[in-house]
């Protein structure tokens, strides 16, 4: 199952409009509030302002991307439907992964969340979840599952109108501790 191309691709600064809702994959779902122009050392820079809800993780940041910067910068529209609908499939798979290396594999799946792609954090998710008979479940591991859990659910939330907590406890209800011994 591939997701759609335009749910990675970058934004087309053409596109943007005041209240457009973006997703950069290291600081959550923000909001364009403007376009903007700078001057920085004399030369004017055309910039995309972008602030991110207070509930969030970077609550209250504001961020500038420079126009020609944008492609680069991560920024990306909301997921489709599909591509939700994919990634709470991918929940309900099996992980392959063993949690023999834990250091290792915190940083890999940290790597995954940064890249913002909603199918990476949902195999993120997926991977790091441990079931409630595991006795003990490092505190790397279990912020990193959370992180992914959470990006999953405010996205999800915005596209498929519903909210954050609801689709928490739909993400949690799906996970299987399924994996190699």
């Amino acid at each position: 199952m591939a997701s759609s191309t335009s749910d990675s691709a970058a934004l087309d600064p053409a596109a943007l409009a005041p209240g457009l809702t973006v997703v950069h994959g290291t600081h959550g779902i923000g909001t364009v509030t403007g376009l903007d122009t700078l001057d920085i050392g004399g030369a004017t820079v055309d910039v995309v302002v972008v602030v991110f809800s207070s509930s969030g993780m970077n609550s209250g940041m504001t961020l500038r991307v420079p126009k020609p910067k944008l492609k680069d910068s991560g920024l990306r529209g909301l997921a489709s439907r599909a591509t939700i609908d994919e990634a709470l499939a991918l929940l309900s798979t099996p992980s392959k992964v063993r949690h023999a290396d834990q250091y290792r594999l915190v940083a890999e799946c940290n790597e995954r969340l940064a890249t913002g792609d909603l199918l990476k954090t949902a195999r993120v998710a997926r991977d790091m979840f441990r079931a409630a008979t595991v006795r003990e479940t490092p505190f790397s591991v279990e912020r990193t599952f959370e992180d992914a859990v959470r990006r999953i659910a405010d996205e999800g939330a915005l596209v498929l109108d519903t909210t954050p907590d609801a689709l928490e406890a739909m993400i949690r209800e799906r996970l299987t501790d399924d994996r190699p011994a």
